[in-house]
């Protein structure tokens, strides 16, 4: 089966951003409940080459002048059919695979962690793209925390805007983001957010590590 990157479309769209210190690398990943999201990813591929394989027979029939002939234009119709019965028993499967990772422990992004005032908490969120995909990855839930902005409007619902210190104290979901004068910049969560969940603890040590 192919790797998760393979398939996972990495949106470019970047909005405005501040932040400080050293950049951590983002994770992205899909929502792990493996048997559900095998089967899922494997409907998603089989339904986008369905999908190409009607594409590529209607060009083939424009280009061969076939395209309105009866037989051919019921080979085309068939094949178009397929694609879409394919694509929604992949998005069928997809959406079975984040329910029953919601009922193994994903919680509403109305929520957010319990945190302290000031303090930023490292989470997973599940969220989607444009295209309707859902997928999962790394973000940071802050609560108050001062981010430097080099403009008042930058992020100017996200939270207070203190002008002595050139710094928002914003609350909410946020990911990661390049930025020209910062080694470690942010900017709001910027897909639909469907539900997040705390970071998983790290594998206990082994016996006589050190």
């Amino acid at each position: 089966m192919p790797d998760i990157d393979d398939i996972w479309d990495d949106d470019e769209d970047r909005q405005h951003c501040a932040g400080h210190g050293e950049r951590r690398p983002a994770a992205a990943r899909a929502v792990q409940q493996p048997s559900a999201v095998r089967e899922a990813l494997e409907a998603w591929i089989a339904a986008d080459k369905a999908d190409d394989d009607a594409r590529e027979l209607c060009e083939r029939a424009d280009g061969e002048g076939w395209s309105d002939d009866p037989t051919g234009s019921s080979h085309i119709t068939a094949a178009f059919t397929r694609a879409n019965e394919a694509w929604r028993r992949a998005r069928e499967l997809r959406d079975a695979a984040l329910s029953s990772a919601g009922e193994q422990g994903w919680r509403p992004i109305e929520t957010g962690p319990t945190s302290l005032p000031g303090s930023m908490t490292c989470v997973i969120v599940a969220y989607e793209n444009e295209r309707g995909r859902r997928f999962s990855r790394q973000a940071w839930y802050m609560l108050h925390y001062p981010l430097s902005v080099d403009d008042v409007e930058v992020m100017a619902d996200c939270g207070p805007y203190d002008s002595d210190e050139g710094v928002r104290y914003v609350t909410g979901f946020f990911e990661e983001c390049d930025h020209a004068d910062y080694d470690e910049a942010y900017r709001p969560f910027s897909m639909k957010l469907l539900g997040w969940r705390p970071m998983p603890a790290p594998p206990a040590s082994t016996k006589g590590e050190r």
